[in-house]
């Protein structure tokens, strides 16, 4: 995962709920808030540029975040997880209904700088595995969203453990296909 990204989406949702738990909701989104535009300009002044996914991250938060201060409800701030989770994981499962795995797509794009992703393509059972965890983390996906929004309004820990379970649940999955999937040599 890109660790811009997770700058973005990841740091302003730990510092919501610290801010929250040591000066009530208003402080933590407005903490989370300032920290989502510290970590953009950062990602800005170091790069020299924002791609498409940190920038559609930073202003899902930037507009939750006024929108959840204007109504005093932090509600609308928590929700923002969810959403990513479920225009991502719809994002996903229309390519593999509709097209090939964007997992397939993206790996054969990334083999022409990182050959790894070209051999593990060419491995026996390699794609098979990359579209066995393509749909699992789908389904992780838009559950997990899911389970982020039924949980928005509940403590902000509950909340935050519920969104930061997707991490080792995806990897647990990519494991277990690789495991599957790609057999030793003999």
């Amino acid at each position: 995962m890109n660790i811009w990204l997770l700058a973005v989406g990841l740091v302003p949702i730990v510092i919501f709920v610290v801010g929250s738990s040591l000066g009530g909701d208003r402080a933590g989104i407005w903490s989370a808030l300032v920290s989502g535009i510290v970590a953009l300009a950062m990602i800005v002044g170091l790069t020299g540029e924002v791609d498409e996914a940190i920038f559609l991250e930073a202003g899902l938060i930037i507009t939750l975040s006024v929108i959840a201060l204007k109504l005093d409800n932090p509600f609308y701030f928590k929700i923002q997880p969810a959403i990513n989770r479920g225009v991502l994981g719809l994002f996903l499962l229309y390519f593999e209904l509709f097209s090939e795995s964007y997992m397939i797509i993206m790996m054969r794009r990334l083999a022409v700088i990182e050959p790894k992703s070209a051999q593990l393509l060419a491995l026996p059972g390699g794609v098979e595995m990359i579209q066995s965890y393509s749909l699992q983390l789908i389904a992780l996906l838009l559950v997990n969203g899911g389970l982020i929004y039924l949980v928005a309004k509940k403590k902000n820990w509950i909340w935050l453990v519920t969104q930061l379970s997707i991490y080792p649940l995806s990897l647990g999955l990519a494991v277990v296909n690789s495991l599957i999937y790609l057999k030793p040599p003999s």
